[in-house]
């Protein structure tokens, strides 16, 4: 039932990996049938036991992309249930700044996971994308970041 309580807690730390031109990198999952979806999101991946957050921010990092940076500022934390091998988890991932010297590095996926693809969007793609793209709201987020931050070295 989908009222019952989740079976578990999954941490998650996620990186918003910004280039010099303020590309994002993000990464496409494909959903196998019967759901067959298609998806963008973030780097980052569960926190294993006894690892810090950042620890596992970096970690996931060098597995998905390659590129291995200290993740910085902690830009907002995201709370949700889904359904992970037919039980309810909560999954609550941070998000972390990376921001990088070089424009648009090469990137490759190390990690086990089922990555289809890594990209380097610009804000004005990401806004036009007619993609899915998780977590809702990230384009807007992160572009409101940027500018508050941008504010601020003036």
């Amino acid at each position: 039932m989908e009222d019952d309580p989740p079976s578990a807690v999954r941490r998650v730390a996620r990186l918003l990996v910004i280039d010099p031109a303020r590309s994002l990198l993000l990464v496409r999952y494909e959903d196998a049938p019967p759901a067959s979806r298609s998806y963008w999101v973030p780097p980052g991946g569960a926190v294993e036991t006894g690892e810090t957050l950042r620890a596992a921010a970096r970690r996931e990092l060098i597995e998905e992309t390659g590129l291995d940076a200290e993740p910085g500022t902690e830009l907002w934390e995201r709370r949700f249930h889904w359904r992970m091998e037919g039980a309810l988890i909560e999954q609550i991932e941070q998000y972390f700044l990376v921001e990088l010297a070089e424009t648009e590095p090469p990137v490759r996926n190390n990690s086990k996971e089922d990555i289809a693809e890594l990209r380097w969007w610009s804000l004005v793609e990401l806004r036009s994308t007619e993609e899915t793209i998780y977590p809702e709201g990230l384009v807007e987020s992160l572009d409101g970041f940027l500018t508050g931050r941008e504010r601020e070295r003036r």
